[in-house]
C-alpha cells in the first residue's frame, strides 16, 4: 500500500515534499546486478554501471569487488510522513510515521520479480532530514545508524546508590 502510494507520488514529480525525509537502506543480492545500457568493454571495472535506477529512487551497488557474493546494494530515497487514523466505538487515536521499512520491504520483493534474482533488506544505514538544528549541527540532520551489533559494555552497571547521613551519625 505505501510503496504504490510512493511509485505515484514520484510519478507526479512531488518527490520533493518539504517534509520530505531520504532514507538509505543496504539490500543484498543473490547474483550480480549492472547497468546493461552502458556501453563498456567490462562492467565490472566500470563504475557507471554501478548506477542501476534514479528515478524514483536511486539505486547502487555498493559491494566491494563488484561481482562479491550476496551482492550489496544501496536504497536511497525521500520519503514523506504517514498519518493513520483509528476509530474505535470509545477510542480514537492517531499515528504519525515514516514507512520507509514497509517501502523497501515492498521493493525488494518487486526487484526480486523483476530481476529474478532474491534481492533483501538488510539495515537501515541513515536518514537525512530537511531541517537544520543548529545545536545538533549536521547530527540533526544527517542522522547516523549504528551499523555494528554490539550488545556488550566494558563494565557491569551498577544501581545508583545515595549516602546520607542522619543527626545521630558522625
Amino acid at each position: 500500500m505505501y510503496l504504490l502510494d510512493f511509485l505515484t507520488t514520484a510519478a507526479r514529480g512531488a518527490e520533493n515534499t518539504p517534509q520530505g525525509v531520504t532514507v538509505e537502506h543496504r539490500l543484498a543480492c543473490s547474483g550480480e546486478l549492472y547497468n546493461s545500457r552502458v556501453i563498456t568493454a567490462n562492467w565490472r571495472k566500470s563504475d557507471v554501471t554501478r548506477v542501476l535506477a534514479r528515478s524514483p529512487f536511486e539505486l547502487f551497488v555498493v559491494s566491494q569487488p563488484f561481482d562479491a557474493y550476496p551482492q550489496e546494494l544501496c536504497l536511497r530515497g525521500k520519503l514523506g510522513y504517514v498519518t493513520e487514523q483509528s476509530a474505535d466505538q470509545n477510542l480514537s487515536f492517531r499515528s504519525t510515521f515514516l514507512p520507509d521499512d514497509e517501502i523497501v520491504e515492498d521493493l525488494c520483493s518487486v526487484l526480486s520479480l523483476l530481476a529474478r534474482r532474491l534481492i533483501v533488506p538488510i539495515v537501515s544505514t541513515r536518514q537525512i532530514y530537511g531541517d537544520e538544528n543548529k545545536g545538533l549541527g549536521s547530527f540533526g540532520t544527517d542522522w547516523p545508524y549504528p551499523l555494528l551489533d554490539v550488545r556488550y559494555t566494558s563494565w557491569k552497571r551498577r544501581l545508583a546508590t545515595v549516602v546520607t547521613k542522619g543527626p545521630h551519625d558522625q
